[in-house]
Order: structure tokens, then sequence, then C-alpha cells
């Protein structure tokens, strides 16, 4: 089992010239503040730099371009993750790039690439599904906003009841990410092979029904549906080709903007060294500096030097904009392109299919002799083709069966879900919690009680879940976060013992990290506190020129961003 750790989270907004440096390094972390002070950014940012969405997220964070930098490690083996514009990027132990994506998606799958879990799509009533790392995340998050009302839903992407139910089955060391591979194999042959039914079935229908009318078939032109399929065929080139007109003008438009931002990214680039230049010079000068071009002489003070420092902070902030600009002008070029390119296409294929019919006449004859001897040759190919596929598949299909079946383990599945029941009535009873014992409880069921109890259970379910991926060699043990538990009027004595559940209950070398604005008793060693005390004021002036700094080392003192 890979233990993954939180050891520091930083935010950065280039628009405010502020930032915050949060410490995560211990067992136990509490983040204690009232409403507003930024608990909950926090909470949220924590596995949404490794990939995951959030339902909620405040719209003024999102719209003040925030950078995230978090430090965490895998197997005490330093990563740094970080989050800019909309790049997302992967740093290795040395500092050297890992990965860059601009995709939350890709980003996700790099995260589980280092923990060594590799989960294919999956067909579900026909639809590919995706195993999100929202899915692997999920039993290790209970969201402010959206994680109190039924375990497992503190993510956006977590939707699908049978990646839920097959996620809990991979943490649970009941299946391991080969069975999913198995999986996959076996749902493509299955499909393959009705595929193949279906054409070998078409197959006899039509030689038997082609076989009975070739007698009487023969090729044979008539001049009013020919001259019609021409005109058709002229009236769809003539629409064609509006269309393509339109969207070559379209494209005119997103290169010319597009040619515009890289200039002023470019620009920007060259203001940054320019004026780092100048800040240099003035460093080694006196109060003042006469310009070597001119001989004008201008004041050299520590205010015309604050200026240069922040005139760089606001080029790297629009550097940000205008890369994410760029970046949508980028896709829509893609998808215009992709259409162009349909419509030119289109276009080759009615001017060829218009030729062919101007010559089909000349044809009529030749086709005439030839089609009877062809059909007889390849409609039996086709069926000797058909029918190897045929026995192929169904070989194949037998043998991914038995490999799921192994790989399933129905009686261990089956004692777990004993375990994790038992452990679900043990936590709920310490917590004050009555729960039906009639009611079998499952890894993938949803709560039933109400009111005060839905809070307390829904802990009760993550502990009990976690214990269980412990005790059975789950492939990943992440930090619990647990965001401001005070839910659904929960009185202050059932939030101290919800509170006292959670520090005495940890399970061995899992990191809890709980946000609360509640004035909570601490009893317990290795806990961090970290207080927030300003509504609306996260970040701070302090630690903006520090961050900055590691955050331009990390892209090798270049601020240039993916073009």
């Amino acid at each position: 089992m890979k233990k993954l750790r939180f050891k520091e989270i930083s935010f950065l907004s280039y628009s405010s010239r502020k930032a915050r440096r949060i410490s995560l390094d211990s067992d136990i972390v509490i983040i204690k503040g009232d409403t507003d002070t930024g608990k909950s950014c926090i909470s949220k940012s924590l596995f949404s730099a490794l990939g995951t969405s959030i339902k909620s997220i405040p719209e003024t964070w999102k719209n003040d371009n925030i950078v995230v930098l978090l430090k965490f490690t895998i197997d005490d083996i330093n990563f740094t993750a970080l989050h800019i514009g909309k790049d997302y990027y992967i740093f290795n132990p040395d500092g050297t790039q890992r990965t860059l994506t601009d995709s939350l998606s890709k980003q996700g799958k790099a995260i589980s690439s280092l923990l060594d879990i590799h989960l294919p799509k999956i067909v579900i009533n026909g639809i590919k599904q995706t195993f999100y790392s929202d899915y692997l995340f999920m039993p290790f998050y209970i969201d402010q906003d959206d994680g109190w009302a039924q375990p497992w839903t503190s993510f956006s992407r977590c939707g699908s009841s049978t990646l839920r139910a097959n996620t809990l089955l991979l943490h649970t060391g009941v299946v391991s990410d080969e069975y999913f591979s198995f999986k996959v194999q076996l749902d493509n042959a299955i499909k393959s092979l009705d595929k193949i039914n279906i054409d070998l079935a078409a197959n006899k229908r039509l030689f038997e029904s082609m076989k009975k009318r070739l007698v009487k078939f023969k090729l044979s032109l008539n001049e009013n549906d020919f001259n019609e399929e021409i005109a058709n065929f002229i009236k769809k080139i003539s629409e064609l080709k509006i269309a393509q007109k339109n969207k070559l003008a379209e494209l005119k438009e997103l290169y010319n903007k597009k040619s515009y931002l890289t200039f002023c990214i470019e620009q920007l680039h060259n203001n940054i060294k320019e004026i780092g230049k100048d800040f240099n010079y003035a460093m080694t000068q006196e109060d003042i500096i006469t310009c070597p071009m001119c001989g004008s002489k201008v004041a050299n003070d520590f205010l015309g030097r604050l200026e240069m420092s922040d005139d760089i902070v606001k080029c790297k902030d629009l550097i940000i904009q205008n890369q994410s600009e760029l970046k949508d002008i980028n896709l829509k070029i893609e998808n215009a392109e992709y259409s162009n390119k349909e419509i030119r296409d289109k276009l080759i294929e009615i001017s060829q299919l218009m030729q062919i019919k101007k010559d089909e006449s000349s044809l009529d004859d030749y086709l005439n002799s030839k089609l009877e001897k062809y059909f007889d040759s390849i409609m039996g190919e086709e069926k000797v083709r058909l029918e190897k596929e045929k026995v192929r598949y169904q070989q194949e299909i037998e043998k991914l069966k038995a490999k799921v079946n192994d790989e399933g383990k129905k009686e261990r599945k089956k004692m777990i879900e004993n375990d994790f029941g038992n452990l679900v009535f043990k936590y709920t009873t310490k917590m004050k919690v009555r729960l039906n014992s009639e009611k079998k409880i499952s890894l993938s069921t949803n709560i039933s009680v109400t009111g005060t109890k839905v809070p307390r259970t829904i802990v009760a379910y993550t502990y009990a879940f976690i214990d269980i991926m412990c005790k059975y060699g789950g492939p990943v043990l992440c930090p619990i976060v647990v965001d401001e538990m005070r839910q659904r009027g929960l009185r202050d004595k059932d939030e101290e013992t919800m509170f006292s559940f959670l520090l005495e209950n940890k399970p061995k070398d899992a990191q809890l990290i709980v946000a609360t604005s509640s004035d909570l008793q601490l009893n317990a060693e290795n806990i961090k506190v970290v207080e927030l005390h300003n509504p609306n004021k996260l970040l701070i002036v302090d630690d903006f020129q520090s961050i900055s700094n590691e955050i331009d080392d990390l892209l090798y003192n270049n601020f240039s961003l993916r073009i």
C-alpha cells in the first residue's frame, strides 16, 4: 500500500500581490477559523491540485487566478504539483518537470500513475466510462458544501454508481486494477462477437436475396434520374463552398487573434527581461541615474525601484490572463480546422461521385457482365472470414471469463463487506448513533439516517472504509480531509464527540486534516494548528515574494507558459 501525505500548500495571486504558505507537515492538522477566513479554500485545493474536480469553488477564488503549489510525498519521496492558469504541472524530487498538461483529467491520470494505479475506461450500458481520479480519492475527502449528504459525494465526477462500486472494491483489495483491464477486454470481445454474428446473419440474407434477383437484374440508366442527381450534386457543392467560405473567414479571424495574443505574451516576456535589466542597473547606481543615450538625469530612489518590481508582477498576471485566452482560441481553431476539413472532404467526395455518375453509361455493359461472378466470390470469402473471427472471439471470451471470475473473489468480497458493516455499527455506536441492525450495510450502500445523525454516520463510514482498506491491502492510503463538521444543526456536544472520535480512531500512518470554525479540545499528540483570523484575507503580502520566487525557480526562472 502506497502512502500519500501532504507537506505544504501555497497560494499566490499576482493581481493582488499576495500569497500564503501553509505547512501541513504533521500527523494531524487543524485548520481553524471563522466563516470566510479561507478554511474551505484550503481544503478544496488539496485534492484539486492532484486532478480532482471539486463541485463548489468560490467565484472570487476562481476569478483571482489563484496559483496553487502543493508539496506532497508518496512513500516519503517528495513531489510538487503546480496549478497555474490552465496548466497543471508535476515536478520530481530534484525539481525537474515530470508532467505538464492543460487537462484536469490528465493531471489526475499522472497522479494515478505515480501511485501505480492504472484504471482503463470501461463500457457500462454501451457507454464508455472513465475512472477519473475523483473516484480514486473519494473515500478520503468530505467537502463542506457537497460531502455531508451521503458518503463518497464530494467530487463532481463520481456520478456513476457502477464505477463508485468498482472503485470501492479496488480500494479494499477485493480486485486489482488488472481485473478492470480483463473486464474491458471481455466487454470488447463480447461486443465484437455480437457484431460478427450480426454480420454473418446479414451476409446470409443478402446472399440468398441477391442470388434470386441477379437473374432478372440489369444495370440501366434513366435520363431524368441522371439529370436530377447531377443537379443535386451541383447544389450540394454550391452549399458546401458557401460554408467553406464562412469557415475560412472564421479561421482568419481566429488566427489574427492568436497572432495578437502571441505577440502580447512575447512582448510581456520582453518587458519582464528589460525591466529586470533596468532594476539590476539601478541597484548598482547612486541616487541619480544618467541615461547613457540622452544624458538626462533621473532620481534613483526606493520608490522607483519598487515600481519596477511591481511592473514585473503586473506583466506576470497579464501573461496568465493572455495565456488562458490563447488556449481558448487554440481550441476554437482546432474545432474550426476540423470542420473545414470535413467540408473539404465532402466537396472532394461529391465531385468524385458526380464524375463517376457522368461516366456511368460507359460502365454499364462492363458491370453487367462482371457483377454476378464478383458477387459470388466476395460473399463466399466474407463468410469464411467471419466464421474464423467468430471462433477466435468465442475462445478469447472463455479465457477472459475465467480470469474475471478468478479476480472477482466473491467470498473475499462477502467477508470484507461483513467486516465493513460491523465497523460501521461499532463506530456509529461510539458517536451515539443507533442504526437499524437488521439492515445490511455494504460498501456502496447509501445511509438512511436523518438530521444530526448524518454527519456522524458519514464519518463512521469513512473511517470504517479506510480501516478495511488498511486491513485488506488497498492500493493507496491518502490524507483524510474533513471540511467543517458542524452540519445539519449538529450540537456542540455531538461535534465534540465526533471530533474526539476522529482524533482517537485515526488509522495508523494516516494523515488527518480537519477544517473547523469551532473551539474544540485538542487532546492528541503531533497536532499542528493553522489559525485563520481575518475574513476574506487568506492571502497576505508578506509571503508573496518568497512564493513567487519559488514558482519562478520551478519554471526554470522563465515565466513563459506553454503556447
